[in-house]
């Protein structure tokens, strides 16, 4: 932006001053001037918030503030937000908006809500998808959607309720169409024949059981953080698929939401398997492997604003793995899943904690909202452990997805006088490397716990509870 550009925020509040009418010592006003100066939420968005409140009263103060947090919270990754007052009241305090007329606005709320008033909002009851198939519910189109479930309400954009919703029967159903062709015992068999013939990296059980249940089960997850094993895992998979099925040389799908996400796959997954023994056939459908972004993979027409691959004309492939799942937005799943045949095996790769989706939607931390894994008692015997205290594990989700927890990383530089674990260890014995000389009176003072490092970053908790990087190398 120039010097003489203004930023477009400049003239937002008189318009919207002048739309509704405000008084500049109106609480709504100085509300929005609290939101346009300290909240995350686009220009854009004020006009949606224009645009939905055409349908209501004007003076419906209660829609401005729920409003403004519903797009907060979409701007921050969320969905939804829970139309609890507590919860709705807590989301205020944090934002700093006038606890008064939050407390006033949320009593308006919660008694119009009861009665349905809002033109805006569609109501629906969490029993009634319970009920209906992706084929045959239809929800009444109105730019808000009010989900009731059995402890709590919630509200939704229309766009991004249907697109989750329909995200979750495409998977339930993907499980449902699964016919499996070879036991947990012939899998296991043929992983450990083939680990004793291999070379180099060994897997450690997480990583086996990984390998096994994605030949096994036709949708899969595979959770991790760096160097735990994922792309490894993926390589072992697709060597085992090559020689346990005829597969041609565009029937096997490397893809991810960003162009280097997905050539960094294809590369240690092509180098991978070019170490292990082959046919030639083989070998020219391993050559041909290339890591494609999803909006390539699904031919995208920005004209058309749609995509040449979708539910009629579906991808042909035998295996797609989707790597860095945690930044794809559930719009992005939604448009994947359309395309993908219900008997093509399907591998999510990602990190729940790592890089957020660029649009609403943490979609692999909403797949992995268990936050453990519910494994078969084959699964156990070979993790050599015993769930028990579980909730009943239903088909749905019974070893479905592994979260890897062993960093294998740390083992091969572990001893080297730079790593990144050599540096973090001398700085929590107090012994802190030449480096950080300038550093050490700002930590010794400013700081109170080391609390994690990653990549090559110090990060330090200080007093004031923000965290601060101070680069390592």
């Amino acid at each position: 932006m120039s010097l003489n550009e203004t930023s477009p925020f400049e003239h937002l509040l008189p318009y919207l001053q002048n739309h509704f009418k405000w008084k500049k010592k109106s609480v709504t006003y100085q509300m929005y001037s609290h939101a346009i100066s300290s909240l995350q939420i686009r220009v854009s968005d004020y006009f949606s918030i224009v645009d939905i409140l055409s349908f209501e009263d004007k003076t419906s103060h209660e829609l401005h503030l729920v409003l403004l947090l519903l797009f907060q919270a979409f701007s921050e990754g969320s969905l939804c937000i829970s139309l609890e007052t507590d919860a709705l009241s807590a989301m205020s305090e944090r934002l700093g908006f006038d606890q008064n007329f939050v407390i006033e606005s949320l009593e308006t709320l919660q008694a119009n809500l009861v009665k349905k008033q809002y033109a805006t909002m569609a109501y629906i009851d969490e029993k009634e998808l319970s009920t209906n198939s992706t084929s045959n519910f239809q929800l009444e189109f109105k730019p808000l959607v009010v989900l009731t479930t059995t402890n709590r309400s919630y509200l939704y954009f229309h766009k991004y309720f249907y697109a989750a919703w329909q995200v979750k029967q495409k998977i339930l159903h993907r499980i449902a169409m699964e016919k499996p062709h070879r036991s947990f015992a012939t899998i296991h068999e043929l992983v450990e024949k083939g680990e004793k013939e291999a070379t180099g990296f060994s897997l450690n059980l997480q990583q086996k059981l990984a390998v096994i249940l994605s030949l096994l089960k036709g949708t899969f997850i595979i959770s991790g953080g760096p160097g735990t094993g994922k792309t490894t895992i993926v390589s072992r998979l697709i060597y085992y698929y090559l020689v346990m099925e005829n597969i041609q040389e565009d029937e096997i799908i490397l893809t991810a939401p960003t162009g280097k996400a997905a050539q960094k796959l294809a590369d240690v997954v092509k180098k991978n398997l070019q170490e292990r023994p082959l046919a030639e056939k083989l070998i020219k459908v391993v050559d041909r492997l290339e890591g494609v972004t999803i909006h390539r993979l699904l031919r995208y027409h920005p004209i058309k604003n749609s995509f040449q691959y979708h539910r009629e004309n579906p991808l042909h492939a035998k295996i797609v793995v989707i790597d860095e799942v945690s930044m794809l937005d559930v719009s992005m799943m939604n448009f994947l899943l359309e395309a993908v045949r219900p008997n093509t095996k399907l591998i999510f790769l990602g990190d729940r904690n790592q890089l957020p989706s660029v649009d609403a939607g943490a979609v692999l931390a909403d797949l992995l909202a268990n936050n453990a894994a519910i494994y078969s008692l084959d699964a156990q015997k070979l993790l050599q452990i015993q769930q028990t205290n579980l909730y009943t594990a239903s088909e749905a989700v019974e070893d479905r997805f592994v979260i890897l927890e062993i960093v294998n990383r740390q083992k091969d530089f572990a001893d080297l006088p730079n790593s990144i674990v050599t540096i973090s260890k001398s700085i929590i014995q107090g012994k802190y490397p030449k480096e950080f000389s300038d550093l050490i009176p700002i930590l010794q003072k400013e700081t109170t716990d080391l609390t994690s490092l990653q990549g090559g970053y110090v990060f330090l908790a200080s007093k004031n509870k923000q965290q601060e990087q101070i680069k390592a190398f």
